[in-house]
């Protein structure tokens, strides 16, 4: 039961995210590497986050804190932390992982 309803929570907030056009977002897969966001997954290209990987959004003194969010996220299916983009420095953003291998086959990432 506490499965089922961590599985429906997770799916309501990727999709609240993804709804929210003021998110920004990538997917990743298994070893953290953005890839295309999937099939019927229909978001402004304006709001895909461009680079590799996470480690390369974020500013360098913060990598740490990015792993450490993305062993949450493998741990318990979703993770958030505060992190500063290298896009802009002096604005702090929320960083969240989110689960959705069971219905996209990615993770989410949003920022």
């Amino acid at each position: 039961m506490a499965d089922a309803l961590m599985a429906s929570s997770l799916v309501s907030a990727y999709k609240a995210l993804l709804r929210d056009e003021t998110a920004l977002v990538a997917a990743f897969g298994e070893d953290g590497v953005f890839v295309p966001l999937p099939a019927g997954v229909d978001v402004a290209e304006s709001r895909v986050m461009p680079g590799r990987w996470a480690l390369d959004l974020v500013l360098p003194t913060e990598g740490g804190l990015v792993i450490s969010t993305w062993d949450r996220l493998q741990e318990v299916g979703g993770a958030r932390a505060l992190v500063h983009l290298k896009a802009d420095p002096a604005t702090p953003v929320v960083m969240q992982f989110l689960d959705a291998r069971a219905e996209h086959g990615v993770f989410f990432g949003f920022f």
